[in-house]
């Protein structure tokens, strides 16, 4: 089931395996943190209402350089609400050096990494593995 999709990511759950998964379109290189913002609150709302285990975030086309008063946001709005039902995240990296830095460093310096298992890995295929086993 398609949950949202716009120019810069497109979002899907499989109830099933009670998985959402994340793709980031190299187009997000052009989106403004207000457009940032207004996704991660779909998403929010959706985990509120789904309340999902697993996450595959496929960032390898993700563009836009997350500042540090953007990551507080994100960390307080979305790992709080990841944190009541998220088991596993799972993410494939940014090719793009300055994108793959803030998030590396959002992703490493957040509390939900240490609550949640979080793995990065190099293809679709052996993240979804690794969530799924």
């Amino acid at each position: 089931m398609e949950i949202y999709c716009d120019n810069y990511v497109n979002y899907i759950y499989k109830e099933e395996d009670s998985l959402v998964e994340e793709y980031w379109y190299a187009e997000s290189e052009n989106m403004s943190e207000e457009e940032l913002r207004d996704i991660m609150l779909i998403l929010v709302n959706f985990f509120y209402e789904k309340k999902p285990k697993l996450f595959f975030s496929d960032m390898r086309n993700f563009l836009f350089v997350i500042h540090p008063d953007l990551q507080v946001w994100i960390d307080e709005v979305v790992s709080s609400v990841a944190n009541k039902s998220m088991t596993k995240i799972a993410r494939t990296m940014s090719s793009d050096f300055i994108s793959q830095i803030s998030l590396e460093q959002f992703f490493e310096e957040k509390h939900y990494s240490r609550i949640i298992k979080n793995k990065f890995f190099d293809n679709k295929k052996d993240a979804i593995d690794w969530l799924l086993e």
